[in-house]
């Protein structure tokens, strides 16, 4: 017979909501750490961002999103791993194609997180 343990699930799930509330997470400071990005340069080749798919797109939006591509490939070498939660990204229209390949996709964000907090990892609000 194993003994019984005084710690619920809603115990655990508490406790993962009152530490993920500690965790604060600077993208400037915790990522950027002051670092200048050359924003004439390319960091990814156009095969893999597929910025030229987005014909439909002006030149200043292009240059946000290739910016935004440098930003997850500077994460991506830190060792920074990103999910996308197809769920969502079907719900908004977005096609998985145009997700960046750094960028891992699961099928429901919600139950990787869950899993995630279950190893040990803390949620962070991004709100």
């Amino acid at each position: 017979m194993q003994p019984s343990s005084d710690i619920t699930d809603h115990d655990r799930y508490a406790k993962c909501i009152e530490v993920s509330k500690r965790v604060r997470w600077d993208i400037d400071k915790d990522v950027i750490r002051g670092r200048e990005f050359d924003f004439s340069q390319k960091f990814l080749p156009d095969g893999i961002s597929q910025i030229n798919r987005f014909d439909f797109l002006t030149a200043e939006e292009k240059k946000l999103l290739e910016e935004i591509d440098n930003v997850i490939t500077a994460m991506s070498r830190d060792g920074i791993q990103m999910e996308i939660c197809l769920f969502a990204a079907n719900f908004f229209g977005v096609d998985p194609a145009s997700i960046s390949p750094l960028i891992s996709r699961v099928d429901n964000g919600w139950i990787s997180s869950m899993g995630y907090q279950a190893k040990g990892y803390s949620l962070i609000p991004a709100f």
